[in-house]
């Protein structure tokens, strides 16, 4: 259940709201704007709907608040009287979208689905211990990126090479390897950290979907349209786009992403005045170490574009195996309330089969391995037998 903050000074826009998200999502509203504006410091919500004409504090006002206060949060705006300068300055900062009053409300509903499916997270939300980094280093330390093999030891190094750059960068490695978290270092190690981070898995969507979700559309992009939406590219202006698996995209999509970055700019769907290209680009790729042919799968005028970035190998678990035993020590502070795995221990000949054991699915199979490990060992203590019995095998 996502949490929904709406502001109008029409009560009864509000309850109309409450009726169309209440049944799925938590909506919590509010008639006056200041008292919104506060609201904002004190808690976190996944989406703001807010009206652009309220005083003493108008939607715009409160929009810009909400950008500093909680930049990954998506924001659409409803208006029955907004001005072409305040739709492209709102553009500018970011935000999701537009609806005219009065709305239908399957387009708004649409609309709210959309951007509730994106995969939005800020620095707070990716450290693994109770206390948030502050500097970007920090973020590289022990305690937040385990480290202990030679092969993440180099990708650590590498990291730190782009502590306080906005550099494109190129993410490689299997399933289950952690791509994604180290998108999100490489974010709030960056200059854009207090920026949205929005990532979108391209072999997860159709193609014409997938269009929408990049470049974004005009109200002329279909019949039932809405009154427009910005893509990811635009909305993370000032902060970070995430494309997973980008060998999914299709040889049209890449040609219009090969377009943005070589001219900076791009068009939304239907559109007829270009939106500045100003996103940084995190892409990942799926494969084998050493193996991924990206030549297979893009388009080469792309690939070319992309030799210059910086390019993120991540090792799989079976390279990495001095990292097995702190990697589960972690996984059971997760699981643990205190945030401690202490009172735990693998035995010694236990340890040695888990570190030679493959791990095909990598460390998404580790944590799942770890989780059982813990419902059924006693004395806090995984034993051989537990582990030979969990992994199905005696040798």
């Amino acid at each position: 259940m996502k949490r929904i903050f709406v502001v109008d000074d029409e009560a009864h826009v509000l309850e109309v709201l409450v009726r169309l998200l209440g049944a799925e999502h938590e909506v919590v509203t509010e008639t006056d704007p200041q008292l919104a504006w506060n609201l904002l410091e004190k808690e976190s919500f996944d989406l703001m709907i807010t009206d652009i004409r309220m005083e003493p504090i108008d939607g715009m006002q409160l929009f810009k608040h909400a950008k500093k206060v909680c930049p990954q949060m998506p924001v659409i705006m409803l208006t029955g009287y907004g001005t072409k300068e305040s739709y492209k300055e709102a553009q500018k900062l970011g935000i999701f979208g537009f609806m005219n009053k009065p709305f239908k409300l399957i387009e708004l509903r649409a609309m709210v689905d959309n951007a509730l499916q994106r995969d939005r997270s800020s620095a707070a939300d990716i450290a693994i211990s109770d206390q948030k980094p502050t500097a970007p280093s920090d973020w590289l330390s022990s305690e937040q990126f385990i480290a202990h093999s030679k092969p993440m030891q180099i990708v650590r190094e590498k990291i730190s090479h782009l502590i306080g750059k906005d550099s494109p960068v190129l993410i490689c490695g299997e399933n289950g390897t952690g791509k994604t978290r180290i998108a999100n270092i490489l974010h709030a190690i960056s200059n854009r950290k207090d920026g949205p981070f929005v990532s979108i898995n391209c072999a997860a969507l159709p193609d014409p979907l997938l269009d929408l979700e990049l470049f974004g559309y005009t109200e002329k992009a279909f019949k039932a349209a809405p009154d427009g939406c910005c893509g990811i590219l635009e909305e993370t202006a000032n902060g970070t786009a995430y494309l997973k698996e980008i060998t999914w995209l299709s040889e049209r999509l890449q040609g219009k992403l090969k377009d943005a970055i070589e001219h900076q700019s791009f068009f939304r769907i239907k559109g007829e005045e270009p939106v500045s290209f100003r996103s940084r680009l995190i892409v990942s790729a799926i494969g084998e170490t050493d193996q991924i042919r990206l030549e297979d799968h893009l388009d080469p005028a792309l690939l070319h574009n992309m030799a210059n970035w910086d390019c993120i190998t991540i090792p799989p678990l079976r390279e990495r195996k001095e990292d097995v035993l702190p990697l589960m020590m972690q996984f059971i502070a997760d699981a643990n309330e205190s945030k401690q795995a202490s009172g735990w221990r693998v035995e010694e000949d236990a340890l040695l089969v888990l570190r030679e054991y493959p791990w095909p699915h990598n460390l998404a199979e580790l944590r799942a391995f770890t989780a059982k490990a813990m419902s059924v060992c006693r004395d806090q203590s995984i034993s051989l037998k537990s582990v030979q019995s969990l992994l199905g095998y005696s040798g």
